[in-house]
């Protein structure tokens, strides 16, 4: 399902079709992949900046119309690249 919404519903939403395969083959998900993602859902999307720095910086909003879902953006240990996870979805 994943494979098939970046390749159908994202690439629609005009996410360079690089970008998309990079995506499809396994590369993290950055913040200026998000615009895309919000498209694509038809909505916006929360992005909730680590627990330890929320204090420090607000929540970042991609997309426009109403809120389809709130993810939360932390690294792992040891790790320099961004996950996130679902907070929670409205879709």
């Amino acid at each position: 399902m994943a494979r098939n919404f970046l390749l159908t519903k994202v690439f629609d939403a005009g996410m360079p079709g690089d970008r998309v395969g990079q995506v499809v083959m396994s590369e993290y998900a950055e913040a200026k992949d998000f615009q895309y993602f919000a498209e694509a859902l038809g909505g916006s999307i929360a992005v909730q900046p680590p627990e330890d720095e929320l204090h420090v910086q607000g929540t970042r909003f991609y997309g426009q119309g109403p809120l389809r879902m709130k993810v939360r953006l932390h690294y792992l240990e040891g790790r320099t690249q961004p996950h996130f996870t679902l907070v929670q979805s409205f879709v």
